[in-house]
């Protein structure tokens, strides 16, 4: 988008959704200047595998995202748009993301994510994340929500769960409601701030 708020998109999959090796669902506003639209998925399973593809920044291109600005431009405050998921079963692996993050001054997106179980495997080597982060290091806007309802949630091999300002933004919320998590092998799961916020 430009100057304006995005429109959104919204999915229902009677079966599987793949997004394999550059896969991609985006809802973007690269200035920064209109607010990213929100993305609504609905499947019976959900699938991101990066087979660790990366682009020049070391970044995942198997994604879901709505970021707003990017890490070279964007000065707008328009907010990160929302990502809203439902599924019996989420994976993300090998190089793949579901980010809510802006590179500008707003603030970041909410992700909310119900299903029966989420895995995150980074295979040591990638990727594997879900954010709602801020990166904007002077005056960028607080972190996202990142809320998770699932029965099981494992994170291994160096998987992450963030939701972190790395500028003067407060954290935001990371919610987690699971009848069991697993951390394995480096994985983490973190809202902290790394400049002058409040975590």
């Amino acid at each position: 988008t430009g100057t304006t708020a995005g429109q959104g998109i919204d999915i229902a999959v009677g079966n599987d959704l793949n997004l394999i090796k550059g896969g991609q669902i985006t809802s973007l506003s690269t200035s920064g200047r209109g607010a990213g639209g929100n993305i609504n998925l609905n499947a019976q399973s959900i699938r991101l595998d990066g087979e660790g593809l990366m682009d020049q920044n070391f970044n995942p291109t198997t994604q879901i995202s709505t970021a707003i600005g990017t890490p070279s431009a964007g000065s707008g405050t328009a907010k990160g748009g929302d990502i809203t998921i439902q599924t019996g079963s989420l994976e993300l692996v090998n190089g793949a993301w579901i980010i809510s993050p802006t590179y500008s001054m707003g603030n970041g997106g909410r992700i909310d994510i119900t299903a029966a179980s989420v895995r995150l495997d980074a295979r040591l080597t990638s990727i594997a994340e879900i954010s709602a982060n801020t990166w904007k290091s002077t005056g960028g806007g607080p972190a996202g929500d990142v809320v998770i309802r699932t029965g099981t949630l494992d994170l291994l091999n160096g998987a992450t769960l963030l939701s972190v300002p790395f500028g003067s933004g407060q954290g935001g919320l990371l919610e987690i409601s699971a009848q069991s998590v697993n951390l394995l092998s480096g994985s983490i799961i973190a809202t902290a701030t790394f400049g002058a916020g409040q975590g």
